[in-house]
């Protein structure tokens, strides 16, 4: 599979391995799972929650094991029903970079799909460097299955553009095409992506994905946090919950501890003691109180004979008591715990990666009083293992890190853990020494004589203990021929895209602005790509006395993407005297697009440029990018320009480009070319060869055609063959011609296939005032329980006494998912004042869910649009 596959640089499979070992159950979260996937009205994103320790990346990755796996695992879920997969983790710096996780999810998708792999290769010809393995990948049987893109490159980029030019572009390409396949995306830990700290963080990135095409979809997992939960909001995910006091989870519980006591040696410790492993079990499952993690931990002591079998009083009962029972252990010996315990677990718990046992000793070895001899560190070191995350690096050595975040912040929480609390800024400052300690000034630092760990993430030290100035410092360091040294020394490591996360971090911490000096500093980088995205970043910190320094790069510049990207991020901040300049760099871009979204970009400033960017837009040879062209200058164009336009329009030989061009101008149009652009555009309707293209503009262009077009689109509109498309065009001309809705139900109920039917009712529910009694009994013959609550509930919107009909409707569905489904919608629409007998109805139907999850999905949203709807039910029952 594409997403375990090292050649590509892409390997979760020792992670996953991890993460699944004694996976045991969680049916009931594959079920639901499963059923979103086959709902086609879903949400695109099913968001799993659970607190720390519930098990999320473990059924995570399960889920990448269940597709990855040859032969399927799962009667729902087949091998290879995810497209791509990633891991946010602790283990690993890189999983939380924006960048990083853009080039892994198109690699995987191209990997996976030849056809997208295409369009990434076409798109980014013009863009930037792509090496292709000229050796299309194959599977076993021959079939071909990618194309292997071993150099995707998108360091000089910021975090946004690399999204948008490697995975969300090509996406939207790919689906005007005749592609049609699900592209499902798994994402786990989104809440750990937090600890990104540059310009975007994953969580920024797919949080703005509103638009995407419907056949994509994400499962993501992360904590139940507002900071992510209120960032998803707007893309109305699928959320379901992990609950610990759930029955499936504590059967899924009991079931895992049985297998551990059964399979591990823990049976004969259960005989020595005469103990029976019924009454163990039971006793363990109750004192794990629902979380995987805890019964993962006694578990393993019991395994280690940590803990008696005979005392079980002793067995800790959640994540913060383990953590404290361990660090009480640490310190039975005082002594040992303030020299190594406390500094060990100090720095673990705030160093960005993984880091070796002779880094661990380097480190501690800056104060004199934190020394540990490496004997000693290594004894010590042993003794943490069982809370320690451990793997080897690319150089075979063995690497360390705290085996959870919650760990972490248990350690660095001193409200929560007063006795054994570890101070992160002190640890940070310890960092921070380490690499200054050769000088008394940063500037005076060789910075090509830090290591990987240092290039890496020094920075993040530095803001951690709030040396704004430090960190200006090191960033516009110079060599002696005048280029930034930082940039240099992370170049030799191959890690320059870190380069400007480390830029974006002094933006976010400091709010000094730019020298003239710093600023030529800063982007002092021997690559156009990395000093036109540096320019953009530092706009708001430098003034605007260095826009002709900006410029000149621009122009210097052989790049034309570089060139527009400039000028349109910049182009508000341009003074009247920098606009010829600013024109002159426009007029070097020699692709037409680029140059014409360039024209049109200063022609707020410079109205007299509007004839040259027609011209541009003329000259785009591609009817797309011709027709997107002139849709991005239709609002900005002169009465004296627009028969120019209109004869660029005609120029387009594609109909449904042509008539989308049309109607982005049809509002500047006078009504004499607004007449001939309307008869184009029924012309150019008619023309377009597939009917769900046919119809979506029809039913945009309906409201600007004259009356003496209207018979004609009419007309137009009965001639399709598909029966939902033929609705959704009749319901858009009754807007104009009253006397059409009659003729639109006619063709509602002529429609066969329930699903098309449901959705054409939900379009005319709008207009339903005069064919009420016709749409409902339309709505009764519909045989699909969901479809008809679907239906039921649009019409309930418009009229709220149908809405006790709709409820019984949602209460004879037999499938739980569907629903639950239907609750959240009646919940989203819900009118402020409620009869008892409804809140009753909602009670009734929530409290008869049988899994749990899914009934606390329901409450959710029954708690934001009904605030106490549950609880004043509840209370009346009292």
């Amino acid at each position: 599979m594409p997403f375990l596959n090292p050649k590509l640089g892409i390997d979760f499979s020792h992670y996953i391995a991890d993460r699944t070992l004694n996976f045991t159950g969680r049916e009931w979260v594959f079920r639901a799972i499963h059923e979103w996937l086959s709902d086609p009205d879903a949400s695109r994103y099913f968001l799993l929650t659970g607190e720390p320790g519930s098990g999320k990346t473990s059924i995570a990755a399960r889920l990448a094991q269940l597709s990855q796996n040859e032969e399927s695992l799962h009667p729902n879920l087949h091998t290879g029903f995810l497209s791509a997969v990633h891991f946010c983790s602790a283990l690993d710096g890189s999983s939380f970079d924006s960048r990083s996780f853009a080039d892994k999810i198109a690699r995987q998708l191209t990997s996976r799909y030849k056809e997208y792999a295409n369009v990434l290769i076409n798109s980014g010809q013009k863009i930037f460097n792509i090496d292709i393995n000229q050796q299309i990948a194959k599977s076993q049987n021959s079939t071909i299955q990618g194309i292997v893109i071993e150099n995707l490159n998108l360091t000089g980029v910021s975090a946004q553009e690399a999204f948008s030019l490697a995975v969300l572009e090509p996406l939207h390409t790919l689906y005007r095409t005749s592609f049609n396949q699900k592209i499902i995306v798994l994402v786990d830990s989104l809440d750990e992506a937090l600890a990104y700290s540059g310009e975007k963080n994953i969580l920024n990135l797919i949080s703005e994905l509103q638009d995407l095409p419907k056949q994509v979809r994400f499962i993501c997992t992360t904590r139940p946090t507002r900071l992510v939960l209120g960032r998803l909001e707007p893309l109305k995910p699928f959320i379901y919950s992990l609950i610990k006091d759930s029955q499936s989870n504590k059967d899924d519980i009991h079931q895992y501890i049985t297998n551990r006591i059964k399979n591990e040696g823990i049976k004969e410790q259960l005989d020595t003691a005469n103990q029976k492993s019924e009454d163990i079990i039971n006793r363990l499952s109750q004192i794990v109180d629902g979380i995987f993690l805890v019964a993962k931990q006694i578990c393993d002591e019991i395994r280690d004979n940590k803990l008696s079998l005979g005392n079980l009083s002793d067995a800790l009962k959640s994540l913060d008591e383990i953590h404290q029972g361990f660090l009480l252990r640490l310190k039975q010996n005082q002594e040992e715990w303030d020299k190594y315990y406390q500094p060990m677990l100090g720095l673990l718990s705030i160093v960005q990666e993984p880091i070796t046992e002779d880094q661990l000793s380097d480190f501690l070895s800056i104060d004199r009083d934190l020394r540990i001899r490496p004997d000693r560190l290594g004894r010590y070191l042993g003794t943490l293992l069982q809370y320690l995350n451990t793997k080897r690096n690319e150089k075979g050595e063995e690497i360390y890190r705290l085996y959870h975040e919650a760990l972490r912040e248990y350690l660095l929480d001193k409200k929560r853990n007063r006795d054994s609390w570890v101070d992160e800024k002190g640890f940070n400052e310890l960092v921070v020494h380490f690499y200054q300690i050769s000088t008394k000034a940063w500037k005076e630092l060789d910075v090509q004589k830090i290591d990987r760990y240092g290039l890496r993430h020094l920075i993040r030290h530095l803001v951690k203990i709030t040396r704004w100035d430090d960190l200006l410092c090191l960033l516009s360091q110079q060599t002696y021929d005048g280029q930034n040294a930082w940039f240099n020394a992370k170049k030799q490591i191959g890690e320059t895209g870190s380069f400007l996360d480390d830029v974006d971090l002094l933006i976010q911490s400091s709010s000094k602005d730019l020298s003239l000096e710093e600023f030529r500093a800063l982007t002092s980088i021997d690559a156009f790509d990395y000093q036109v995205e540096l320019i953009i970043k530092l706009a708001s910190r430098y003034p605007n006395s260095l826009l002709p320094e900006a410029l000149n790069i621009a122009i210097g510049s052989t790049n034309d993407h570089n060139r527009i990207r400039l000028l349109t991020a910049l182009v508000d901040k341009f003074p009247p005297d920098l606009l010829p300049k600013a024109l002159e760099v426009a007029l070097a871009i020699q692709d037409a697009l680029p140059r014409a979204k360039a024209l049109t970009a200063l022609a707020d400033k410079l109205p007299e440029l509007l004839p040259l960017a027609l011209k541009a837009v003329q000259a785009i040879q591609n009817d797309y990018d011709r027709a997107q062209a002139l849709t991005a200058i239709a609002d900005k164009l002169t009465p004296e320009l627009l028969p120019l336009a209109m004869e660029t329009v005609q120029t387009i030989s594609y109909e449904s480009y042509r008539a989308k061009a049309l109607i982005a101008m049809a509002d500047k149009l006078p009504q004499e070319l607004l007449s001939l652009a309307m008869e184009m555009a029924i012309y150019a309707v008619q023309q377009i060869e597939f009917e769900s293209s046919r119809a979506e503009i029809l039913t945009n262009l309906v409201n600007k055609f004259p009356s003496y077009l209207l018979p004609q689109a009419l007309s137009t509109a009965q001639a399709f063959q598909d029966e939902y498309y033929r609705v959704q065009a009749l319901l858009a001309i009754a807007d104009k011609l009253p006397e059409v809705l009659p003729i639109a139900m006619e063709a509602v109920q002529a429609i066969q296939d329930e699903y098309y039917r449901v959705q054409a009712l939900l379009a005319i529910a709008d207009k339903l005032p005069e064919v009420l009694p016709i749409a409902m009994e339309a709505v009764q013959a519909i045989q699909d329980e969901y479809y008809r609550v679907q239906a039921l509930l649009a019409i309930a919107n418009k009229f709220p006494e149908v809405l006790p009909i709709a409820m019984e409707a949602v209460q004879a569905i037999q499938n739980e998912y569907y629903r639950v489904q239907a609750l959240i919608s009646i919940a989203a629409h819900l009118p402020e004042n409620l009869t008892e007998s409804i809140k009753q109805q909602f009670f009734n139907i929530t409290e008869a869910i049988q899994d749990d999850s899914y009934k606390a999905t329901v409450k959710a949203a029954l708690a934001s649009s009904v605030p106490g709807i549950i609880e004043a039910v509840k209370l009346d029952d009292i």
